[in-house]
């Protein structure tokens, strides 16, 4: 990049509006650093930026320069104009955006040809990142506000209703794009509520939605025949003793099924790959927070609050509903009321990126498990109630009823 586009980025109100089409490998060495102080003035000053501003600051971040080093960039600092319209630079800047972009795609290209790899996930970040570079910029659009309109608009928000009276009361359903967050202590029953919910009586299934699901708690041939049995009433036992009937119930709903584990789904590249592949209506990740991703974090709770991100953003990418299971902080033990903050790993940063949190808690009677199980909605984007309701589990065919 030439000079007098850098210098353009000394105005405030230009950087902020084109900053995203800038990538480092714009710059030569030194027009680098020169960049890097621009970012730097514009995050602590908010403001416009003097040639002589800029020089300072590039000198206080990279003071280890030689003598011949900082001549050339006080010459390169001093000389940076201003004397090209904000418009025309916008519009070069896109240009080289673009260039810069489709050289990238195609270095992306050779390698997978030189290499022979299928893996997409370094062209699918390339334009996760920076896909809105290349919407059309137009101006604010006025919805349709009729009541019919509005409410034609928002009827798949809940497209799939809850199978239990007291969490459908709370939460009708959930829909295309819907990030749900489901937690609780060991031993409760997630896998079972997630089962349930997908293909107990009046499941997503049965209600007409395909199905994936993610098991990588328990083998893959296991959560099926969970699912079987939560589809037909019948305990593990009865379904060997009867194989044909069950067979016969589970039929059409189980080419709407797809049932993947750890060894096919590792990373959230991969689970993105599978739903290109099999384009579900719903999806349920048990447990989400196991799933790899890339990137190096600081803080636990960091990386977890990026693979809910991750989530929530391919719910709306594949247009589906997104169910992801965890487990609850040592601090919900014992407790029937489980609220977001008490998600293990992270206080917020989980709850931060879902649409819908559900809790499970439940009560120990002297050792023993009476079977109830209190469903708490402590974040709920889809229709604003908050509360719980109480429910029974039957472990034997991985059902929750009324």
């Amino acid at each position: 990049m030439s000079n007098d586009l850098l210098g353009l980025f000394l105005s405030n109100n230009f950087y902020v509006k084109n900053k995203h089409l800038i990538a480092l490998d714009f710059f030569e060495d030194e027009s680098k650093k020169i960049w890097r102080s621009i970012e730097l003035g514009h995050n602590k000053y908010e403001r416009d930026l003097t040639p002589l501003e800029v020089e300072q600051i590039l000198f206080d971040e990279f003071s280890t320069m030689t003598t011949s080093q900082v001549h050339s960039m006080k010459t390169l600092t001093r000389s940076l104009p201003k004397d090209i319209g904000e418009d025309i630079a916008s519009d070069v800047l896109m240009s080289q955006f673009k260039k810069y972009f489709g050289k990238k795609l195609a270095e992306l290209g050779i390698e997978i040809m030189d290499k022979g790899t299928q893996d997409l996930s370094k062209v699918n970040e390339l334009i996760e990142k920076y896909e809105e570079n290349f919407m059309p910029k137009i101006g604010n659009m006025e919805i349709a506000h009729d009541v019919y309109s509005l409410l034609k608009a928002n009827e798949d928000v809940s497209k799939y209703r809850w199978n239990l009276k007291g969490l459908h009361n709370l939460c009708q359903g959930i829909g295309p794009t819907i990030f749900t967050a489901v937690f609780a202590m060991v031993e409760t029953g997630k896998t079972s509520f997630l089962i349930s919910a997908m293909f107990g009586p009046n499941g997503f299934m049965e209600q007409g939605a395909k199905c994936m699901i993610l098991a990588n708690e328990e083998k893959q041939e296991r959560t099926g025949l969970r699912a079987v049995s939560s589809l037909t009433n019948m305990t593990k036992e009865a379904i060997e003793h009867y194989p044909d009937k069950a067979h016969e119930i589970w039929g059409e709903y189980g080419k709407r099924v797809v049932i993947l584990n750890s060894d096919n789904i590792r990373t959230m590249e991969d689970l993105e790959l599978a739903l290109a592949k099999h384009r579900p209506d719903v999806v349920g990740i048990d447990q989400l927070d196991k799933i790899e991703i890339r990137g190096v974090y600081a803080r636990e709770d960091i990386r977890l609050g990026e693979i809910y991100r991750k989530a929530r953003s391919l719910a709306k990418r594949y247009d589906c509903a997104v169910i992801g299971v965890s487990q609850a902080s040592a601090e919900a033990e014992g407790r029937t009321v489980l609220r977001f903050t008490q998600m293990a790993g992270s206080k917020v940063s989980k709850a931060a990126e879902a649409d819908l949190v559900i809790g499970i808690g439940k009560e120990i009677e002297e050792g023993t498990d009476n079977f109830l199980r209190h469903i708490y909605v402590s974040k709920n984007k889809i229709g604003g109630q908050h509360g719980t309701c109480t429910v029974v589990i039957k472990p034997e065919v991985s059902r929750y009823v009324d």
